[in-house]
């Protein structure tokens, strides 16, 4: 038996470009509206004169390669920094690409709670909104550990089982994200998305 529901890994990649001494700094964070399933593009800069440009959200197989920020996560970021935020950052250096991995559960909502394992409790699967959840999960978990009536609904208990959504739900949602993907990227095809 599980312990918890299944949880996927979901790669966000980001990139560190600095700027030269006579280049122009920002001083405002600039984010564009969410899409392809991922936040929006944003540019956040940083007191040394780079920014941060992220990010992407790719939702991979657990066993699928994932040691670095690929030069396909890159150019989408560069190409779309470009296009929307400012040519001029074509000058600037790429100082680093970075990535991590957000824990995302099936059904997409958190795993906090006591799992059937007696004295094992968990606090993960927030995707992207684990500071955004930090404070209710602390307080969940300190009452759990203290013994008290757990103040999480059912519906995020690691002891849920979850069930596989509507597959018409699944195909829409899943064409609507290619239409997207094809929009937004000069010179997508499909075997794009296939992979070598």
């Amino acid at each position: 038996e599980d312990l918890v529901p299944r949880i996927v890994p979901a790669k966000g990649v980001g990139l560190l470009l600095a700027s030269d001494a006579g280049r122009p700094r920002y001083r405002h964070v600039l984010r564009t509206p969410n899409r392809h399933f991922a936040c929006g593009l944003h540019l956040v800069p940083r007191g040394d004169g780079a920014v941060y440009i992220g990010s992407t959200n790719s939702i991979a197989a657990p066993h699928a390669d994932a040691g670095a920020a690929t030069a396909g996560e890159v150019n989408r970021l560069l190409t779309t920094a470009l296009r929307e935020f400012s040519a001029g950052l074509s000058a600037w250096n790429l100082s680093a690409a970075m990535y991590g991995f957000r824990p995302l559960p099936m059904d997409g909502l958190p795993i906090v709670g006591r799992t059937t394992l007696p004295g094992l409790s968990v606090a993960t699967g927030t995707y992207r909104n684990g500071v955004l959840l930090a404070p209710l999960i602390a307080d969940a978990m300190r009452a759990e550990l203290d013994g008290e009536p757990a103040p999480t609904p059912a519906d995020i208990s690691p002891r849920r089982r979850i069930t596989p959504g509507d597959p018409e739900t699944v195909i829409r949602h899943g064409l609507a994200e290619l239409i997207e993907y094809w929009r937004d990227e000069p010179g997508a095809r499909s075997h794009d998305l296939l992979g070598p």
